[in-house]
């Protein structure tokens, strides 16, 4: 028998220019994937992220702290924070 190898699943695969949830002060808001922090390692990889709300700079979060992909017509339309908890 061949050796068993370990079958992790994957996250969500970000690159530069996703549009992507995330959590802000317990809100999710939408930002837009600019590039991949110096700051960051391979394993931990940190995003520079612009807000779509364009109340704030942009913010260095964990890649594992990202939320999901979503379209660049979703992202216009959730600008601001979305009223209520992260969880639905």
């Amino acid at each position: 028998m061949p050796p068993r190898r370990s079958v992790r699943a994957k996250g969500p695969a970000y690159k530069k220019g996703d549009y992507i949830e995330y959590d802000y002060k317990g809100n999710l808001v939408t930002g837009k994937l600019n590039k991949k922090s110096l700051n960051g390692t391979e394993a931990n990889p940190i995003w520079i992220v612009t807000p779509m709300d364009r109340r704030r700079r942009d913010e260095e979060i964990h890649e594992k702290l990202l939320g999901k992909v979503i379209s660049a017509i979703e992202a216009m339309n959730n600008r601001g924070p979305k009223l209520g908890s992260k969880d639905g």
